[in-house]
């Protein structure tokens, strides 16, 4: 986990950058724009920061290269990240230990901003493993992710009511009704005003 204390005493050729929010979000952009090496750059130098915000972010964008390596056609022209191998399956499962990391640091920094990026990027990973075998893998951040953007009464309501459907649909692979009952009640509270994310909620949730 990502320590709230800040990393070692470095030597002075190792001091964190003196902009080093600036640096994070340039490694945000590269990252956005497949610009893997630029951000990975970006999230070294950011890691070492002595602010917490900055270091959760970085991880994000390390997370971000991670996943979006995925994207990149393999030597037989599919990219992993529409097909079901070991490794797309494995990154996804390693990006979202880490990513629970970054959310339990982030629930430490009183930042809406950083808790509810966390939790976006939890779901985006989150999504190639919304499966029935995958149920007990993707659970528990899932759960982090749904518990941050409600701790901030976060107005992504669309995305909060899909992490609560999800939560139900694992909770009833496991057999816990009430568990399930509870999270579907979350779900339909919310107040989705696009129709159109309505009916995707609802093609979501009729099977329940």
């Amino acid at each position: 986990q990502l320590s709230a204390r800040g990393p070692p005493v470095l030597a002075a050729t190792q001091e964190p950058p003196a902009h080093a929010d600036l640096v994070v979000m340039a490694g945000q952009l590269a990252a956005e724009l497949r610009q893997f090496g630029i951000a990975a750059a970006c999230a070294e130098r950011s890691i070492l920061s002595p602010l917490l915000p900055t270091r959760v972010r970085a991880q994000l964008v390390r997370e971000a290269i991670r996943i979006g390596r995925l994207d990149v056609p393999s030597e037989l022209g599919a990219a992993e990240s529409s097909v079901y191998t070991k490794r797309m399956v494995a990154t996804c499962i390693e990006s979202l230990r880490l990513l629970e990391e970054a959310v339990l640091s982030a629930q430490r920094c009183d930042d809406a901003a950083l808790l509810t990026e966390t939790a976006v990027a939890v779901h985006q990973v989150a999504l190639p493993l919304l499966h029935p075998e995958f149920s007990k893998l993707v659970h528990r951040p899932l759960a982090l992710a749904a518990a941050a953007l409600e701790a901030v009464d976060s107005p992504l309501s669309e995305l909060r009511a899909q992490l609560h459907a999800e939560l139900a649909r694992c909770e009833l692979r496991s057999q816990y009704l009430h568990k399930a009952r509870a999270q579907l009640a979350k779900c339909l509270a919310l107040d989705v005003a696009d129709e159109a994310a309505q009916q995707r909620l609802y093609c979501l949730v009729r099977p329940l």
